[in-house]
């Protein structure tokens, strides 16, 4: 005899997620995650937390300079 118990299947499912007509908490939630004073503080809080490169390898001087040559298209694809 197994010494293990069966697992019940969880409650919920594929039913109880938000489905594609029903609309979001905040529709405009990635205009505000990309509005400009939004990016900003942001930006402000790593430099003050010095943050540490990530996996692309950019350091915090490197940054300004990507950023002002691709944020127009970043800023699109995101929203």
């Amino acid at each position: 005899m197994s010494c293990s118990r069966s697992t019940l299947n969880p409650t919920g499912g594929a039913d109880c997620r938000r489905s594609d007509t029903q609309p979001s908490l905040h529709d405009d939630l990635m205009a505000r995650v990309m509005d400009r004073a939004n990016v900003q503080r942001a930006w402000r809080r790593v430099k003050a937390n010095r943050g540490a490169p990530g996996v692309d390898g950019m350091t915090l001087d490197e940054f300004p300079a990507f950023v002002r040559s691709q944020w127009p298209a970043t800023r699109q694809a995101l929203l």
